[in-house]
């Protein structure tokens, strides 16, 4: 049955070793996506910017993001995925606290850019080889990296905050994902690295 199916292929993913640390890292990624939504309260209550500049500092972000994804596609084109990987996680590791840590307002929309170019490759790239890491699997793990949408991410990041502060939280947050990401990669087979082939898309 359908059912069985799907249960035998979530054994399958939980019991393979790089399923297990591609799968964990994109989990980890989920905690990227908390920040960005505290993202307009931090800079109205912290960086004082009014709702018009808010607005603005979203919309440049989001076309760096963009822009990132087309330098990664032109990127992988001819190269493998690996070094997109890494140079995303350090970049992050370096421009997002600059981002946050940088005073003044001119110094976010200027740090916003790479910022974002930095960031955008290691969703998709992330995705794919947890896709990929366990042939024949890649809706089964679709459907187990959803779940994280059950877990309270938020308001467990907005408890935090109210204690030690939004500034604090969000670099903390970012910085320790993307530190586990890094270690998660340099676990992985070379070969596991690279290809961004997701395989065959079934339950």
């Amino acid at each position: 049955t359908r059912v069985r199916q799907v249960a035998a292929n979530v054994r399958v993913v939980l019991a393979d070793r790089h399923g297990r640390l591609w799968l964990g890292a994109l989990l980890l990624h989920a905690l990227l996506d908390v920040p960005e939504v505290f993202e307009p309260v931090w800079l109205r209550d912290v960086v004082g910017m009014s709702q018009s500049l808010i607005a603005l500092h979203v919309v440049v972000g989001f076309v760096a993001t963009l822009v990132g994804l087309l330098l990664l596609d032109r990127w992988l084109r001819v190269h493998d995925a690996g070094p997109a990987l890494v140079a995303s996680a350090v970049g992050t590791l370096v421009l997002y606290p600059a981002w946050l840590l940088t005073p003044g307002v001119a110094a976010r929309f200027l740090l916003v850019i790479p910022r974002n170019l930095v960031m955008a490759p290691l969703w998709p790239i992330l995705r794919s080889r947890a896709l990929a890491a366990t042939p024949g699997t890649a809706g089964t793990v679709s459907a187990l990296t959803s779940l994280t949408g059950l877990i309270p991410l938020a308001a467990g990041f907005s408890w935090v905050a109210s204690l030690i502060g939004l500034t604090p939280v969000m670099l903390v947050v970012v910085v320790g994902a993307t530190l586990a990401v890094l270690a998660v990669v340099r676990r992985a087979p070379a070969g596991q690295r690279g290809s961004l082939d997701p395989g065959e898309d079934t339950a």
